[in-house]
């Protein structure tokens, strides 16, 4: 991304010394992508992705292996009574030890069942020299167990299903989904701020320079009323009146190139630039939109453009989403009202055996003497009386449900009346344009002559300075008109879902064109 973009860009992001005041031209699609860079809303839309992504994690966490080991090591010295028959064989003392370890993992499923899979080894001694079966084999001969089960606990009522039993997971990914959607959205909302203030910036801007020429046409005014006074053909007192007005042209300039200034630091504080970064934005190169450029066409058609929005639209999307995120919330909320029944199974495999070295410890896992074996199968059922907290949940989901429902049906809603809104303000926006410029042009001819009828001594400097002014008044309102004009466009865009293309999400895959600004969506 920042290799595309141009010096401006590269200025404000690397920095530049206190003493830099050089401007850099600008261009709309510069500083809309500098925008996706810089602006803090939509870096904080970024962090809610991440939000969303970590809850998913969390969520899928429910189903990951867990892996769990221990080993315990314990030795314990005894002094015997002396009516303890082992005394004479221990000295009065029996020394114990002992060893136990274990391994497993416990894994949930996504249809409900639950596994648990363990295996133990233990072993022990003492200075004892008789064993279990009163044989005298010496002391501290080892006594070594191994022990293994898997234990599947199925629930057949409550928690039964993928539908249920990763509906959090599900919803998880949903909200995700949902989550990115919203961003694409909000972040069209701010490219659509920018291009807002980037077109006021542009207005003010032209404005400024429109002042200027007037001031300027001001001034040759005065000239020419000096030299016709001084040939005897105007009055001196028309001098004070052009003077007036000059001192007037002057103020306007002045109160321009300061909304000049003012127009610059909101469009910097929609792109999320600094007072001080805002200095280097320099005049803006992009002229306004034409009406032959947008691609207008008095066949607009409302409907075809509220099918868009309702393809397009971000926010319908996410909503969508959310939705049925909010319905596998209700699916599992009235399962939970269930009661529990669940099938227990296991297997267990596992042996003994006595003596010193490792060929005895491993005797225990496959000798066939002290192997035990067995199996086991069980229901267990649990009926909640009251059930309230179930049923409470179940309430809650319910309505969270049923309020997106609505949610979702009055946004579609409003995006219909705004889509209407929108085209009925382009159809608006281009008559004002087309009317703007026409009385512009009838204005620049009406002062052209009366500038000659004024040479020539065959008007009044009291009309030549009312056609002045309404000529500033025309060239105003059609920069107005084309910067409407303008802002529609982007209005339009903005409603319909186009103005930032799709799963653009971050300033990763941005793609941000001229066209967005200055064409209407295909319709």
């Amino acid at each position: 991304m920042v290799t595309r973009v141009l010096p401006l860009c590269l200025a404000i992001l690397i920095g530049f010394s206190a003493n830099a005041q050089e401007q850099v031209p600008v261009t709309i699609v510069e500083l809309a992508e500098l925008t996706m860079e810089e602006s803090p809303v939509i870096q904080r839309n970024q962090l809610t992705i991440r939000g969303a992504r970590g809850q998913y994690s969390i969520q899928k966490g429910v189903f990951d292996y867990r892996l769990f080991s221990s080993a315990t090591f314990s030795q314990d010295y005894q002094t015997l009574f002396e009516q303890d028959v082992r005394r004479e064989l221990t000295n009065g003392k029996l020394n114990t030890q002992g060893m136990v370890s274990s391994v497993g993992f416990i894994k949930n499923f996504r249809s409900g069942l639950n596994a648990n899979l363990s295996a133990n080894y233990g072993n022990g001694l003492d200075n004892y020299p008789i064993n279990r079966f009163s044989e005298n084999v010496g002391p501290n001969v080892n006594d070594h167990s191994f022990s293994s089960s898997l234990t599947l606990i199925q629930p057949l009522l409550k928690g039964r299903g993928k539908t249920v039993a990763a509906a959090l997971e599900r919803s998880a990914i949903l909200d995700l989904e949902s989550t990115k959607r919203s961003v694409v959205f909000s972040n069209s909302a701010e490219i659509y701020e920018f291009a807002a203030a980037y077109w006021q910036y542009a207005f003010a801007f032209h404005s400024a320079v429109v002042y200027q020429e007037n001031e300027a046409r001001v001034r040759r005014v005065l000239e020419i009323t000096k030299d016709l006074v001084a040939g005897d053909k105007k009055p001196k007192g028309d001098l004070a009146q052009v003077r007036a007005d000059l001192a007037n042209q002057e103020r306007l300039s002045s109160v321009a190139r300061q909304s000049v200034i003012s127009a610059r630091l909101n469009l910097a504080r929609a792109i999320g630039l600094s007072e001080e970064e805002s200095r280097q934005i320099g005049n803006p190169l992009d002229d306004f939109p034409t009406i032959s450029e947008s691609g207008y066409s008095s066949s607009i058609d409302l409907q075809v453009l509220r099918a868009l929005a309702h393809e397009n639209r971000k926010d319908i999307q996410a909503n969508s989403l959310t939705q049925q995120a909010n319905e596998a919330q209700v699916q599992m909320a009235e399962n939970e009202k269930r009661p529990q029944l669940d099938l227990t199974g296991g297997l267990n495999y596992g042996g003994m055996s006595l003596g010193n070295g490792w060929d005895q410890a491993l005797a225990s896992l496959t000798q066939n003497q002290g192997k035990t074996m067995g199996f086991e199968i069980g229901l267990s059922f649990e009926f909640p009386v009251n059930n309230n907290r179930a049923q409470g949940v179940y309430i809650q989901s319910l309505a969270i449900q049923k309020n997106q429902e609505i949610v979702n049906k009055n946004l579609e809603r409003n995006i219909d009346l705004n889509v209407s809104i929108a085209v009925n303000e382009i159809i608006n926006t281009v008559s004002i344009l087309e009317k703007s410029e026409e009385s512009l042009t009838y204005y620049q001819e009406t002062f052209k002559n009366e500038q000659e009828k004024f040479y020539n001594g065959l008007s009044t400097l009291l009309n030549l300075i009312l056609l002045q002014e309404r000529l500033t008044f025309a060239q105003l309102e059609f920069i107005r008109a084309k910067r409407q004009f303008a802002v529609a466009i982007v209005n339009l865009r903005y409603q319909t879902g186009t103005l930032i293309l799709s799963n653009q999400v971050n300033n990763s895959n941005s793609m941000i064109t001229r066209d967005l600004f200055y064409t209407l969506p295909k319709f």
